[in-house]
């Protein structure tokens, strides 16, 4: 019997580090989702994505201190670095918190923020949204949107 116990926790050992390889492509998968329903709407010629977790449901909201993991943060960035438009000239930062996933349903807060070119009162602003995601299956989707802050 002592001889099954080491390859049982070898088992074990690796169904962990499965499950935790799926909740980092689930959690990236709703921050991909998230960020690119937030600052779908804005002209993105410069893009600063925060590595620092923000405090959910805060606007503006405080900085946890908790890094996003760097192969996390690295794809994050080249997800949407895809949507930058080269001919506008604004810079904005976006600010997410860490996804809080249950079962097919995930939610989080994203911050985009920044200094606008032209459009804009103060020449800079910010906005913070929550968002509730549900997952279909096949991909998350944005099922709520509320509106945290703006300026």
């Amino acid at each position: 019997m002592h001889r099954m116990l080491p390859a049982m926790l070898v088992i074990a050992g690796s169904c962990a580090l499965n499950r935790a390889a799926s909740s980092e492509d689930a959690a990236l998968a709703v921050e991909v989702v998230a960020v690119r329903s937030v600052t779908g709407q804005y002209a993105l010629g410069v893009l600063h994505l925060d590595s620092v977790f923000a405090h959910p449901d805060q606007a503006p909201p405080a900085m946890t201190g908790q890094l996003r993991p760097t192969s996390r943060h690295r794809a994050l960035a080249d997800s949407i670095r895809k949507d930058i438009v080269r001919t506008s000239r604004d810079t904005l930062r976006v600010r997410a918190s860490e996804p809080r996933i249950s079962g097919r349903v995930a939610t989080i807060s994203v911050t985009i923020d920044g200094r606008l070119v032209a459009g804009h009162p103060r020449n800079g602003f910010y906005e913070t949204v929550a968002l509730v995601l549900y997952y279909d299956g096949s991909r998350w989707i944005v099922r709520k949107r509320t509106q945290l802050g703006i300026s």
